[in-house]
């Protein structure tokens, strides 16, 4: 186990404690993680998905979706047997949150990107929930809005906004 260990890249940093216990089996080992990132920039948060667990067009969504914005306040829970990530049948807890200001983000291609968002992400287990989100859409002022997806193996965005204003332009 690691009573601290801080990483540095560039955007990013964090400090966790974690204990890291092998199978006899040769099977993916047991993981007890806990860390609290620095502040970063959401961009750089794109090179670290778990490429291998995330299906590739929830990767594609993230990645052109977050297009600016700030993290704060991050913090990660990680406990479980790994060959049992991400823990669909409950024998492991992954907890993810990050609190975003200022964020960008490009729902969907063909719609208006929401712009000065602030709220929190949060990843549990298989998926991943946006909420209390402010901010604005077009015109709009976007006064309440929340987000998640259920499971990223069938990767559907349910979207919820409530707000005011002149959203045509």
């Amino acid at each position: 186990g690691s009573e601290a260990l801080a990483l540095a890249a560039p955007g990013v940093g964090l400090r966790s404690r974690f204990e890291l216990a092998l199978q006899a089996d040769g099977s993916r080992p047991r993981l007890d993680l806990a860390a609290e990132l620095d502040d970063f920039d959401v961009v750089a948060a794109k090179r670290f998905w778990p490429r291998a667990t995330m299906p590739p067009p929830v990767q594609a969504w993230l990645d052109e979706a977050l297009v600016a914005g700030r993290g704060r306040n991050g913090r990660v829970s990680l406990g479980g047997d790994l060959d049992q990530w991400p823990f669909r049948d409950g024998s492991g807890v992954f907890d993810a949150r990050v609190e975003l200001e200022d964020l960008e983000l490009a729902f969907n291609p063909a719609w208006p990107a929401g712009t000065g968002l602030k709220g929190e992400a949060v990843f549990t287990g298989p998926g991943m929930a946006l909420l209390g989100l402010e901010g604005q859409l077009l015109e709009a002022r976007v006064s309440a809005a929340s987000g998640r997806i259920a499971d990223f193996r069938e990767p559907i965005l349910e979207l919820a906004l409530r707000g005011g204003g002149d959203a045509g332009g």
